[in-house]
């Protein structure tokens, strides 16, 4: 191909020598961006394999046992789905099993018996203590059980139909196997949206999984479907750790992001490491943004100013039309010839006080004249 190139500038003679190694190093370098961007599709795709595994510790699942409407509680724990033993289980301990599942709660739990199930028997115990977080590894869950532990008390649960309450700053983790990973979405003026992974890096990945009630990220990478929604966040900026919510990467409020397509979007995979249990989960309380509305009165005194000068402006509008019909207008033509030949006396009558000749004077007459037809 340069060397057809090459045979062709000769050939005609119009580009320069110095002009032909600039267009050549101009083709060197976007056939090396394309080669550079082929790669990195390939890594993420690599780490997006990665970021949509199975369970992650800590994952949870309710499943039917019976006819009951409770269903037996499971947690991913140290690679295998545990059962949770009844004793020091409360309310509280259910609510965040519902809570980490997208429900706003738990309508009941109680012991069910699982020794007549199908596989029973085998399954790992847990116990888990009180607590009202997002992460049911945050209440202290062990496999060191007590004695009476058994699968005659298994724990099981009935999460209510309604939904987490939203609120500005939320994040979720959407189409996922499990609930550990999925569509990254975040919560803003009132919609929910994406994150596009131009400049997402393992620290927000990080933050992002703490505010879930996760301790760390375990992969992310590109979303593989493309979809039809709105992104809200492009090129975070977090300057530190200590932090458990994604609002302090971004200067809020924000608006749809135009640079940034769905293509781009973030997925990500979070994981509970019982070692980094001590970092602090973000919580509603905590991650919120605070959104000043507008006072009701500011908006009527707004509004009322714009409407005084949107007359204002229409006024002016029709006033010009109005004065150029004016001047079109016969009647202004007449009144303007009149004045015309008012100022011409009056300059004839000041020639001739100054002892013009009347030959000059006669000469402006005819000059006027000629101007006026």
């Amino acid at each position: 191909m340069f060397k057809s190139l090459n045979s062709d500038v000769n050939k005609f003679g119009s580009i320069s020598f110095g002009a032909w190694c600039l267009l050549r190093l101009g083709m060197v370098r976007l056939l090396s961006l394309i080669y550079v961007s082929w790669i990195s599709s390939c890594l993420l795709q690599v780490t997006l394999t990665s970021a949509s595994p199975g369970p992650t510790n800590g994952d949870v699942k309710l499943n039917q046992i019976n006819q009951s409407s409770q269903k037996l509680l499971q947690v991913y724990y140290d690679g295998q789905f545990s059962t949770v033993c009844m004793i020091n289980f409360t309310k509280f301990t259910a609510n965040t099993v519902c809570k980490q599942l997208g429900y706003s709660g738990a309508d009941n739990f109680s012991a069910i018996d699982n020794t007549n199930s199908e596989g029973s028997g085998t399954e790992p115990i847990l116990s888990c203590e009180s607590c009202n977080t997002t992460h049911i590894l945050r209440c202290n869950c062990t496999d060191n059980t007590p004695p009476s532990c058994n699968h005659a008390n298994d724990v099981a649960i009935e999460c209510n139909e309604s939904k987490l309450e939203t609120y500005e700053g939320q994040v979720r983790l959407l189409n996922g196997s499990y609930q550990s990973n999925g569509l990254l979405e975040v919560y803003l003026n009132k919609k929910w949206g994406t994150v596009c992974i131009e400049e997402f890096t393992n620290l927000i990945a990080d933050i992002t999984c703490r505010q879930l009630g996760y301790t760390n990220a375990l992969s992310y990478g590109r979303y593989p479907w493309v979809n039809n929604r709105i992104v809200w966040l492009r090129e975070l900026d977090c300057s530190s750790d200590n932090t458990s919510c994604l609002k302090y990467c971004y200067s809020p409020p924000t608006i749809r992001n135009i640079y940034c397509g769905n293509v781009a979007d973030v997925q990500l995979s979070c994981t509970f490491d019982t070692a980094l249990a001590y970092l602090e989960a973000g919580s509603k309380d905590s991650c919120k943004i605070d959104i000043q509305e507008v006072p009701v009165a500011v908006v009527v005194v707004l509004l009322l100013i714009f409407c005084v000068v949107l007359i204002i402006y229409i006024m002016l509008f029709v006033g010009r039309f109005v004065i150029a019909a004016w001047h079109k207008s016969d009647r202004y033509k007449l009144k303007a010839s009149e004045r015309r030949y008012h100022f011409k006396d009056i300059y004839v009558d000041t020639l001739q006080r100054n002892s013009i000749s009347d030959g000059d004077v006669s000469s402006f007459k005819q000059q006027f004249e000629r101007h006026v037809d």
